[in-house]
């Protein structure tokens, strides 16, 4: 009774095959020790002995055309309510949503475990409703967005502090070209030195004295922190379409639009929208162009600051109204490196107090 076996007869039973849908029944305990494999790593086939995915099970609870059982859907749903309480309560023990203890992690770097932990709270509230499985999930797989000890998105493109040197050829070659790594790679994290014995890395301190969750390393030659693997690391990332309310999100009507946002988390300065027409943003030809439409006559403060709120540069500009503006200041050598090379916010400010942010989008 193990999850090859599973595997093997569901699919069967989706051909109305009724044998095929009395041995599933047979062995629907080989679901029992889900909760027990939540926090070992994957193996490097699928066709592991140890139930670790409920998604071979899953297919048979949500199906509506073929006919299942409901004890045996009932016993599949507390397996997975099982495995879910497992990982809330280990989601409670720790300051940020590690998801497990980080002494005990898997073989390579902690994200080849975190987006597990966060399989089975989410099912299980596609089947509950209650809140309390979708909020741990959120949590968890914030995690790897920067709700971490090192506050550091472990995904290539977004974030203000982001992976820069991902263990990955294509990435070599964007970087050479001054692109920066290819987007949306989740690398292996922190938490190992090597599994070769030796540190990756050499640091100042030695990065095998850190704490688990500080063994990280930004470096394209670091195996353990860099690397990333399709199966391991991105592929449970899936999950994010669920939260994102199965990618409807529909950016002309932002729910969060009417939300303040600080450039600098310290620095006392917070601002909101401008107005509903926002500003458009960009960098092309080695100048800063800035378009919006204003019907009034306003005089505009700008800047450039770092995500960390240092100011790169500021303008200032007369607006005419009457319709479609725009601002072009020329940007020198330096600016442009930066600008190119990390995120850049410019934040625009009018004689009535109004202002507005936005990442600049660099088109040269």
């Amino acid at each position: 009774m193990t999850a090859k076996s599973v595997r093997i007869y569901i699919p069967h039973l989706f051909f109305s095959d009724e044998e095929a849908h009395q041995k599933v029944k047979s062995l629907k305990t080989a679901v029992d020790n889900y909760k027990e494999n939540l926090f070992t790593c994957n193996g490097y086939s699928i066709n592991n002995d140890k139930f670790d995915n409920p998604g071979y099970f899953i297919s048979y609870l949500v199906e509506k055309k073929r006919p299942t059982d409901a004890s045996v859907c009932q016993y599949f749903k507390e397996a997975l309510k099982s495995a879910a309480d497992v990982n809330l309560a280990e989601l409670a023990k720790y300051a940020y949503p590690v998801g497990n203890n980080p002494s005990a992690d898997s073989p390579w770097g902690h994200n080849v475990m975190q987006p597990l932990y966060a399989c089975a709270p989410i099912l299980y509230w596609r089947f509950s409703g209650e809140k309390k499985y979708m909020d741990a999930a959120c949590n968890l797989l914030n995690y790897s967005l920067g709700l971490n000890p090192l506050g550091i998105c472990y995904v290539t493109g977004p974030g203000f502090h982001q992976i820069h040197n991902p263990h990955d050829r294509e990435s070599a070659y964007t970087a050479s070209k001054g692109w920066g790594p290819k987007p949306g790679i989740t690398i292996f994290g922190p938490g190992i030195v090597s599994s070769y014995g030796r540190a990756d890395l050499a640091t100042y301190p030695e990065i095998g004295s850190l704490p688990p969750q500080r063994k990280f390393g930004d470096d394209m030659a670091s195996i353990c922190t860099a690397e990333f693997t399709i199966f391991e690391t991105m592929s449970h990332y899936a999950l994010y379409t669920v939260l994102s309310n199965g990618g409807t999100w529909d950016e002309a009507n932002d729910p969060f639009s009417a939300q303040q946002v600080a450039v600098k988390k310290t620095s006392g300065v917070v601002i909101s929208n401008y107005e509903s027409n926002k500003p458009k943003i960009c960098v092309s030809a080695g100048r800063l162009n800035v378009s919006f439409a204003s019907n009034q006559k306003r005089h505009i403060s700008g800047g450039l600051y770092s995500p960390n709120g240092k100011k790169l540069l500021g303008f200032t500009a007369e607006i005419r109204g009457g319709g479609e503006n725009g601002i072009s200041v020329p940007l020198d050598k330096a600016s442009l490196d930066k600008i190119a090379r990390t995120v850049t916010i410019c934040r625009l400010t009018d004689n009535t107090g109004k202002s507005f942010v936005a990442r600049i989008i660099y088109k040269d």
